[in-house]
């Protein structure tokens, strides 16, 4: 397709759409080559390469427009790209890089640059007067309040709502205020500045799509700095060590962290570091011991009592005694960090009934709880082969195996002492309909090298063909070639548009290779003559 003839070869309900955004003038060129934004009811990326001739030989964006293979942002391209060829720009060419452009204009033109740019946006004088301009400690605390005002209001817009598509932007707006909470000198400065990004940061959650994730990373970044710089203290510096304890500890009670308690407790891990200084320390626990005392049981606050117990237990580690630190866990034994701590400590003394004793109060405890079930099962395992119980060592690698743990089948295949023991297993694998039993079960012929049985899987789970082919061909050529014929005329019936078609034709590729260039031309005859009346496919087929 070329810049000449483009019009003819589209849709032109899509033509009509292009051209209506490239006419409103919302076709924006990158400084990357090849590369422009379109501004439609979100802003898209649009990547078109030509050459000298004027032949588009790469069209792509990045909307998720599926039903054609151009949609009206690149069209909208198109036209800007055949005024430009008008004008006598030459298509093709590369523009020169901006480094080399700026790197040979003078100090005066990069100023008269920079003017022009702020008066166009004044939002882009701020952010240099923010980076570059000296200022007192009061002025820059101030000047940092008004540069979150600034990013938020630029970013929510009309709206008040930030979409997932530029909750990124929104995020990177902020990388000069994370610089000055690494660069400031003042770590109680620097630590404010962080407390007011942690500030913005969770507020957003209740006005940024965080679909991606982006203002998660926003917090834990900024909570990550904050800790650096209060770690980074002078140690002999008590004063300074108090204060910034005192302020991250209120801090960490305000109602925005309701919700958002991993956050919370992550100002605690940082609190902590202070614990060597009495005063302190008497008042962190004592923190620690009233919000223990005031969360309940139930399980939606169960992880956060465990982090906050745990992080008593940190304490406790370093000032208390053994004889306190033993109820302690004693006390806080239906937590899997305590019960895991206490096992630990018996199989280091080779303890081994006590361990077994204990995880099997484990599974009983946590019966409704499979992760925390097999968990256990996994520590009393590894008591009955200390003590050499392979009776029982067998009967429980068994269930692990069964529940879909593929490590226990070397361990299991050491125990058994009869030739039938493979064939035994397979067979009740076979009969179990658990997904965990299948994938066990395709582990294990792999790991045994088991063609038959690996034909047997794949014929009738044929979305593994492509993953197992190769090593099928070497002995069974034909089964192959019958396989990829009905998984590409299964895939094919359930096709219903251009991606899926596209996803069909890679099949058809592959089938190539064990079935050949004739068989492959039938297969797409046959396709072509049954599915004539889905074009999309037809053209999709036409390109192999």
């Amino acid at each position: 397709m070329n810049l000449n003839n483009f019009q003819e070869r589209l849709n032109q309900e899509i033509l009509q759409r292009g051209f209506n955004y490239y006419r409103e003038n919302r076709v924006m060129k990158s400084y990357n080559e090849d590369n422009f934004i379109v501004q439609g009811s979100e802003d898209y990326e649009v990547i078109v390469k030509v050459d000298e001739t004027g032949n588009i030989t790469y069209s792509a964006c990045d909307c998720p427009y599926d039903f054609g293979p151009i949609c009206k942002h690149e069209a909208a391209v198109y036209f800007k790209l055949m005024e430009a060829e008008y004008e006598g720009e030459m298509v093709g060419k590369k523009k020169p890089a901006v480094f080399e452009l700026l790197n040979d204009l003078s100090k005066e033109e990069l100023v008269e640059i920079l003017m022009d740019m702020t008066k166009q946006d004044p939002k882009f004088g701020e952010k240099l007067v923010f980076k570059y301009a000296k200022v007192n400690e009061i002025n820059l605390l101030d000047q940092c309040k008004k540069l979150v005002s600034s990013i938020v209001k630029e970013h929510k817009g009309r709206e008040g709502y930030i979409s997932r598509r530029n909750a990124y932007a929104f995020v990177v707006a902020f990388e000069e205020l994370m610089e000055k909470i690494r660069d400031t000198e003042d770590a109680l400065l620097a630590i404010d500045i962080g407390l007011l990004v942690l500030d913005e940061g969770m507020k957003a959650f209740q006005y940024v799509d965080d679909s991606d994730g982006d203002i998660g990373y926003l917090v834990d970044e900024t909570i990550g700095l904050i800790g650096k710089r209060a770690m980074a203290c002078n140690p002999l510096d008590l004063d300074l060590r108090i204060e910034i304890f005192n302020k991250l500890l209120k801090y960490g009670d305000r109602r925005i962290f309701e919700g958002w308690e991993n956050f919370k407790l992550k100002l605690l891990e940082i609190c902590e570091e202070f614990s060597d200084i009495e005063v302190v320390r008497k008042k962190y626990r004592a923190k620690l011991e009233k919000l223990i005392k005031e969360e309940s049981d139930d399980a939606y606050s169960n992880y956060y009592k465990e982090s906050l117990l745990q992080l008593l237990w940190i304490l406790m580690v370093k000032y208390d005694s053994e004889e306190e630190k033993a109820s302690f866990i004693q006390e806080n034994i239906h937590y899997k960090f305590f019960r895991q701590l206490l096992i630990n400590q018996h199989m280091e003394k080779k303890n081994y009934e006590r361990v077994i004793d204990l995880a099997l109060e484990g599974e009983k405890q946590d019966q409704k709880l499979r992760g925390l079930v097999i968990h256990w099962k996994k520590e009393r395992y590894g008591a009955y082969k200390e003590l050499s119980l392979q009776k029982e060592q067998k009967k429980l690698a068994k269930e692990l195996l069964l529940s879909g743990d593929f490590e226990y089948y070397k361990e299991l295949k050491e125990l058994a002492q009869d030739d039938t023991f493979y064939n035994s297993l397979i067979n009740e694998l076979k009969a179990f309909e658990g997904w965990n039993a299948r994938e066990v079960y395709l582990k294990i012929i792999l790991e045994e090298n088991d063609l038959e049985e690996l034909l047997h899987y794949v014929k009738g789970n044929l979305l593994y063909l492509e993953n197992y082919a190769d090593q099928l061909a070497q002995e069974y050529p034909e089964d192959v070639i019958e396989m990829y014929q009905n998984y590409i005329h299964s895939s094919a019936k359930s096709a219903t548009d251009r991606k899926r078609y596209k996803g069909v034709c890679r099949i058809i590729k592959k089938y190539k290779k064990y079935a050949g260039e004739e068989k492959q031309a039938e297969l797409i005859q046959q396709l072509n003559t049954q599915y004539a009346r889905r074009p999309a496919f037809i053209d999709e087929l036409g390109k192999l």
